[in-house]
């Protein structure tokens, strides 16, 4: 078996050995090298892609700087658009002036859903993981029917 002190030494040794000559194995090294570099070009994009899927951004310590005050006025918003959502969704229901509005609540969250989850992950985000369920499960559950029924009656 021969020994061969480069790829390119082996490889045109594999090319005569195929009965092809030197204009060939050079063509062929040399779409050899395009396969490598667009393979090599799919892995970088494809470890970016995860790269930037997986990791955020942005750094998220720097919530824990914040002011409670700064948490407050980030998460308000998304209070106020998940309960705007809910109240639209109530206010629509056909059944609102016969059903109960706590089933009409828990029928709203599947189109709330979106601004629901946003709030849920800002307060994850600005408080601790684990908060935002907290919140949603606690004081924001307690006072929504309240909400939701001053929302619908100032509604036009």
């Amino acid at each position: 078996m021969p020994q061969y002190n480069t790829a390119v030494d082996a490889s045109q040794g594999a090319a005569a050995a195929a009965g092809l000559t030197a204009s060939d194995s050079h063509s062929y090294l040399q779409a050899g090298k395009g396969i490598t570099i667009m393979v090599l070009a799919s892995l970088l994009s494809t470890a970016l892609l995860v790269a930037v899927a997986t990791e955020p951004l942005d750094d998220s310590s720097a919530a824990t700087h914040l002011s409670a005050q700064q948490k407050l006025a980030r998460t308000e918003l998304l209070v106020r658009s998940a309960t705007d959502c809910i109240v639209h969704a109530v206010a629509a229901d056909p059944h609102y002036a016969t059903a109960q509005l706590g089933d009409l609540i828990v029928e709203s969250m599947p189109s709330c859903v979106a601004p629901v989850r946003a709030m849920i992950d800002a307060y994850d985000h600005y408080y601790g993981e684990g908060s935002g369920e907290a919140f949603f499960m606690g004081p924001y559950l307690d006072v929504l029917p309240k909400a939701v029924a001053a929302g619908v009656r100032t509604k036009p």
